[in-house]
C-alpha cells in the first residue's frame, strides 16, 4: 500500500513539475514605449503635418491599440 502511495506521490510531483516548465516556456517580454517616446512621436508628426499645410490631430498608440499621447 505504501508503495503505490508513493508512486502516485512521485507521478504527481512529476506531472505538476512539468506543467510548470511549460507555463515558464510560454511566458514572453515584450517592450513598451515610455510616455516621453510617445510625446516626442506626436510632437514630430504634428510638426510635419503643419509644415506641409495640414492641420491635424495626432494620436500615438502602442501595440495594443491604447493611446499614449494626444
Amino acid at each position: 500500500m505504501r508503495n503505490r502511495i508513493f508512486g502516485a506521490i512521485l507521478c504527481t510531483l512529476a506531472v505538476t513539475g512539468v506543467g510548470q516548465a511549460q507555463a515558464e516556456d510560454a511566458t514572453f517580454e515584450m517592450t513598451v514605449m515610455t510616455p516621453e517616446t510617445a510625446l516626442r512621436v506626436a510632437k514630430a508628426a504634428l510638426e510635419s503635418c503643419r509644415a506641409k499645410g495640414y492641420q491635424v490631430a495626432v494620436t500615438v498608440v502602442d501595440r495594443m491599440g491604447v493611446p499614449q499621447a494626444m
